[in-house]
């Protein structure tokens, strides 16, 4: 019988790593004036973007408990890829962005939080995609709508 086993300082470092890249892209977005495309607009190009040999291949986006569709994406280019950042405007004024990237370790995990900065970000892993949602509420709320989140998998 053979056993699964994770090295837990290598996969606390990537965790860091891309929940820090989130982070300072939500500040980006935040501060920088950052157009997002309309969802409806950006949906079948991000598609285009991510997979070009296979246009069926996307990386999926959870439906949060703050909206039905997010109201803009992009993408962002970070060391691990290509990400899609999704926007939302949690009660008509609060941004909150979701960072969600393809890797190459397979996972399930459960949402965690940290605070980065003014940011606090809930991240967690669902296969061979992590997502990290941010914003500057309190850990406490950016961890709920992440648990609402991630749960509407299963």
């Amino acid at each position: 019988m053979s056993s699964l086993s994770v090295n837990p300082v290598a996969t606390a470092h990537a965790a860091t790593h891309y929940i820090t890249i989130a982070a300072q892209t939500h500040q980006q977005a935040l501060h920088s004036g950052i157009d997002f495309k309309p969802f409806a607009d950006a949906a079948q190009s991000l598609v285009n973007r991510l997979a070009p040999a296979n246009p069926e291949v996307a990386v999926p986006i959870p439906q949060l408990d703050i909206g039905q569709a997010p109201d803009g994406l992009r993408t962002v280019a970070w060391d691990g890829g290509v990400a899609v950042q999704a926007a939302y405007r949690h009660g008509g004024s609060q941004l909150i962005t979701l960072f969600a990237s393809e890797v190459d370790r397979f996972a399930v995990t459960e949402p965690q939080a940290e605070r980065i900065g003014n940011v606090s970000v809930a991240y967690w892993q669902v296969g061979t995609t992590v997502y990290a949602l941010c914003g500057e509420q309190p850990e406490k709320e950016i961890l709920a709508h992440a648990r609402d989140a991630r749960m509407a998998w299963f």
